[in-house]
């Protein structure tokens, strides 16, 4: 600023326009704002002569993405139930979250928790996904992979017989 009464002392004061308080006695101020958005930022001079004046500036904070963890890759046995448990952190404590895990094996997709369970029907190498949206439509992804192992099929030949010779014999086995 400049002022014509070079004798005069002067006080300054910035209004960041979110709310917080104002920070008086510096033209360097720091400060740090907690949601996206657009802010009129005001600095006023006041002479101590009473005379003030203002100028106000535009600040445009861009939203951040969540940052998604999926969790630990895991092992399984096919038919075995797996339970997740995502994590993620979100510069701005005030957003919403929706969440959504992909298993990577076409089944549906999975919303509104970060701790589901999934049963691979089948032995494979599966990549999964944990979407996290925040009400400002950042979006961030992690990924984890889930090795499903095969498992041997469980036969039963059925019960055991006692024929004379010449008989048929009917068999009833079964495997799951």
């Amino acid at each position: 600023f400049t002022d014509a009464g070079s004798a005069d002392t002067h006080t300054t004061a910035w209004d960041f326009g979110d709310g917080s308080a104002v920070v008086s006695g510096t033209l360097t101020p720091t400060h740090v704002y907690a949601d996206n958005g657009v802010y009129t930022v005001t600095l006023t001079v006041t002479d101590d002569d009473g005379g003030v004046t203002s100028d106000t500036l535009t600040v445009t904070v861009a939203n951040v993405a969540p940052v998604v963890d999926a969790g630990t890759n895991k092992t399984a046995n096919e038919g075995a139930t797996v339970t997740f448990a995502g994590a993620f952190t979100d510069e701005d404590a005030a957003d919403t979250h929706t969440t959504a895990w992909d298993f990577g094996d076409g089944s549906a997709v999975v919303t509104g928790t970060l701790t589901p369970t999934h049963v691979y029907a089948d032995n494979g190498v599966y990549t999964v996904t944990l979407t996290i949206t925040d009400n400002n439509g950042g979006v961030g992804t992690g990924t984890m992979t889930v090795t499903v192992a095969n498992v041997a099929p469980v036969v039963d030949a059925g019960e055991n017989q006692g024929v004379n010779e010449g008989d048929t014999v009917t068999f009833d086995g079964s495997f799951t």
